[in-house]
């Protein structure tokens, strides 16, 4: 996370003999750190985290690859509970506010992921990001999302690095929804069985 810490490495990085005057921390860094801007370096796991922590109500879990392990009967072997890291303090009034305004990302008509979520069977609350890092490439593009809104089972982070977000502006959030979709069974398909084909004389 931006800090005057990592302002000084992230310059010191490129131009080991950068003045002291160059990477000062200034009240300007403390309000772009704070609005999710300057010198943040996220993994899309750790987004993910963050997002499902706003979902629970600020509780963080421990982050693991599996949920459960098993024979291959389907027998159980070893199955990973919730572990909780830490709890979050947020006000109720603080996290009521996140989550509506995270909701009117998708079900406002100004949502800027309002197209992908507005004919979606359930209600979503998502946050759409653009990571700026170089002006001679493209954006990143990446979008995070909780779902149902009443009562979240899922948390998704998607970030497409160098997102041509001039073509597709919207993609990340594209991406969350088949996500989400499929965690839901909404891309479920009837299957049929034919009938057993019968050799007939």
């Amino acid at each position: 996370m931006a800090s005057p810490e990592f302002k000084e490495f992230n310059m010191k990085l490129f131009n080991p003999d950068v003045s002291p005057s160059e990477y000062s921390w200034f009240d300007g860094d403390t309000v772009r750190t704070a609005i999710g801007q300057a010198n943040n370096q996220y993994s899309t796991v750790s987004m993910a985290k963050y997002i499902a922590a706003l979902a629970s109500g600020g509780v963080r879990y421990q982050t693991h690859l599996m949920h459960r392990i098993t024979t291959q009967q389907n027998e159980p072997v070893r199955e990973f509970g919730r572990v909780t890291e830490h709890v979050i303090e947020f006000s109720e009034g603080t996290l009521d506010t996140v989550w509506r305004g995270m909701l009117a990302v998708t079900e406002s008509p100004s949502g800027t992921a309002f197209h992908e979520y507005r004919n979606f069977p359930i209600r979503v609350a998502g946050k759409t990001g653009t990571g700026q890092e170089a002006t001679a490439r493209n954006n990143h593009t990446a979008f995070g999302a909780f779902a149902p809104f009443e009562e979240p089972e899922i948390a998704v982070y998607v970030m497409l690095p160098f997102g041509d977000t001039r073509y597709y502006p919207r993609s990340a959030a594209i991406l969350a929804q088949k996500v989400i979709a499929e965690y839901f069974g909404f891309n479920a398909e009837t299957q049929y069985i034919d009938d057993v084909n019968v050799l007939v004389r």
